[in-house]
C-alpha cells in the first residue's frame, strides 16, 4: 500500500499539471495516509495473539495475590490465557480486575488507562482501546467493567469498534 502511495506522490505532478495548490494538497495528503496512519492506528506489531496473551499470563503468575483475593479457578484463568475463553464466574471477573489494576490498566480514580493499556497491549490499535473505554468506562461495577475492557478489546469487531 505504502508504494502505492509513494508512486503517487513521485507523479502527482502529473495528475494536476499547472496547479501547484494541487499538487502540495496530494503530496501532504499522501504523506499523511502513507506514513502518520499507520503508526498511530494500525497494528505495529508482529508479535502473535498467542503470545500476547502468554505474556499476560506470565504477568498473572506474577501477581498471586490476585488469584487469593478472588478465589479464582486455576482453570478458568488457563483457559482465558491459552485458548482465550472468557468463564463469567464473578471470580474470574473480579481476577481480571484485580490483575489489570495491578498492570495499571486502571487509574487511581477507576477510570481505565488507556495511555498505558496501549503501551503494554500488543496486536491492537489505539482506536480499539478507546473505543471500548468508551463502551465500558460507564458499567459501575469494576469487575464488570474490565471483563467487558477486556472481552471488547479481543472481540472489538463484535462490538463494532
Amino acid at each position: 500500500m505504502n508504494l502505492i502511495y509513494l508512486f503517487l506522490y513521485e507523479n502527482c505532478d502529473q495528475i494536476g499539471p499547472g496547479y501547484p495548490l494541487f499538487t502540495t494538497m496530494i503530496k501532504t495528503l499522501l504523506l499523511l495516509f502513507s506514513v502518520g496512519l499507520p503508526v498511530g492506528y494500525g497494528f505495529v506489531s508482529n508479535v502473535s495473539t498467542k503470545e500476547v496473551f502468554l505474556k499476560f499470563e506470565t504477568m498473572a503468575y506474577q501477581h498471586p495475590e490476585c488469584f487469593q483475593e478472588t478465589q479464582v479457578n486455576e482453570e478458568e484463568v488457563v483457559q482465558y490465557f491459552e485458548e482465550f475463553k472468557f468463564s463469567n464466574s464473578s471470580n474470574f471477573k473480579c481476577f481480571l480486575n484485580c490483575l489489570y489494576t495491578k498492570l495499571n490498566f486502571v487509574k487511581p480514580n477507576g477510570d481505565l488507562d488507556g495511555d498505558e493499556i496501549f503501551r503494554t497491549t500488543d496486536r491492537t490499535t489505539r482506536k480499539v482501546i478507546d473505543g471500548c473505554i468508551a463502551l465500558v468506562q460507564s458499567e459501575p461495577d469494576r469487575c464488570q467493567r474490565l471483563y467487558d475492557m477486556a472481552s471488547c478489546v479481543i472481540h472489538s469487531q463484535d462490538y463494532g469498534v
